[in-house]
């Protein structure tokens, strides 16, 4: 009877201990880690990016500015810190969307013409199956709003990846420098005039200019997804507010040539 005892108390016993021993470090590597994501995009106009995507988070790394634009389920809200000024700015989705697209128009001088984006069917392109979507091209100025056959552009997005929400993939597309359709960007290719590169090439199509070109404007080169340290997520507690956002987004150069342009950040955007 002892002996059954004794060996029922060792077996209780067994099993504490290995439980004792096994949860916490399973909990520790869940804790530590989540699996991401992650997307390399060239982009010709705006700067290299790259993509992290989890279960909740969208990240986009602005290399070149080390400028980071990043937003949490439900995306309400976009924050976006600089960790060369160590600034940051936060606003609502909505704002910074429509703020962000704001800057790169008026970076790439977009002024004059009207893209109007149409589904195309699907395609696999690279390997990668994709939505894919055609442009129409209408100058507002002195094209009597025509539409300029000779200058399309071809736009690419992932479907092979997870469920990006709507909500996800509007704040992707804006933070990418992508155009404004939502989801994971894979190619954006540009025809037209050799030309165009040396000139406000978004702008402008040189339909007269008889020799066409195609260009990769953006992308996406490589993807993969990892497990990666839960604080890649993190933001930056100790940073400087900035209500305008151009301050923390764009390097003093970029700053510059919107004044250059005589376009101020109060007239750009709302200051409320």
């Amino acid at each position: 009877m002892q002996n059954k005892l004794f060996s029922s108390l060792k077996s209780a016993l067994t099993i504490a201990l290995s439980v004792l021993c096994i949860c916490p470090s399973q909990h520790a590597y869940s804790a530590s880690t989540i699996p991401v994501e992650v997307f390399e995009i060239e982009n010709k106009i705006f700067g290299n990016r790259t993509l992290f995507v989890s279960k909740d988070t969208v990240k986009v790394m602005i290399t070149r500015d080390q400028v980071v634009i990043q937003s949490k389920a439900p995306y309400s809200e976009v924050v976006i810190f600089n960790n060369r000024s160590r600034m940051i700015h936060r606003n609502n989705a909505a704002k910074s969307i429509s703020d962000i697209r704001a800057i790169g128009e008026m970076l790439s001088d977009f002024n004059g013409i009207q893209i109007i984006w149409r589904p195309h069917g699907k395609q696999v392109l690279q390997g990668v199956p994709c939505n894919v979507y055609l442009a129409e091209i209408i100058h507002e100025k002195n094209r009597n709003n025509q539409a300029d056959t000779g200058d399309w552009r071809k736009y690419w997005t992932r479907i092979d990846v997870g469920n990006t929400s709507k909500a996800q993939g509007e704040i992707i597309s804006a933070a990418c420098g992508s155009p404004a359709i939502p989801g994971i960007p894979q190619r954006l290719e540009y025809f037209g005039a050799e030309t165009d590169f040396n000139v406000s090439f978004l702008a402008r199509s040189n339909i007269d200019s008889k020799k066409k070109i195609l260009r990769v404007l953006q992308s996406t080169k490589s993807y993969k997804h990892v497990d990666l340290p839960a604080n890649t997520f993190a933001i930056p507690t100790d940073y400087k507010f900035k209500k305008d956002i151009t301050k923390v987004l764009l390097p003093g150069n970029s700053r510059s040539s919107l004044k250059d342009m005589k376009m101020s950040p109060d007239f750009l955007f709302e200051t409320k």
